[in-house]
């Protein structure tokens, strides 16, 4: 896929790259009419048919997500047959980029990532939806450096995934009452 800085997509022109995982770019966009801001992830495929239906159906079920500590998908659409969605920006970054490898970290401060992390984790889990790519890039800090949980979110849960799931999460638990 070419760069697309500068391009439109929707009501959204592309300013900056953000990053670039295996199937999708994601973009700061600026709304051309109230000049918001936004994360736009760009598929780098064009998919088939039968891949924009699941997209969409992904997107309809991630958009009903509500909660404090997980990205908000805002819009979904389709321009000139490549999907997009349009997710809540986060101006601060990610972990890694606030705190790459080697960097010493207050006690505190990881207590409250791993509240917010695991209290979004264990609301996905509940509306039967897996985070399968935790890690601190795919965690966010917000305009007030709140943690949002942001990546590889699916509503494709098989029984496999939901025993894993079940497992982290009464794991991710009993590691923060031994923290907190």
């Amino acid at each position: 896929m070419t760069d697309l800085v500068g391009k439109q997509l929707g009501k959204y022109r592309l300013t900056s790259l953000l990053g670039r995982g295996g199937f999708a770019e994601v973009y700061q966009g600026e709304h051309i009419y109230l000049k918001s801001q936004a994360a736009i992830k760009v598929l780098r495929i064009v998919p088939r048919e039968e891949e924009v239906k699941s997209f969409l159906t992904e997107a309809q079920k991630l958009v009903s997500l509500r909660h404090p500590h997980i990205v908000r998908v805002l819009d979904f659409d389709v321009e000139d047959g490549v999907p997009f969605l349009v997710m809540e920006h986060a101006p601060h970054g990610s972990l890694r980029q606030s705190y790459p490898i080697g960097t010493r970290i207050p006690r505190e401060t990881i207590k409250s990532y791993v509240r917010q992390v695991s209290d979004a984790l264990q609301y996905a889990h509940n509306e039967k939806v897996i985070h399968r790519d935790v890690k601190p890039e795919n965690m966010l800090l917000g305009q007030h450096d709140e943690v949002l949980l942001r990546g590889r979110l699916s509503t494709s849960i098989s029984i496999h995934y939901r025993r894993l799931c079940t497992k982290r999460c009464r794991t991710s638990r009993l590691l923060l009452s031994k923290w907190c």
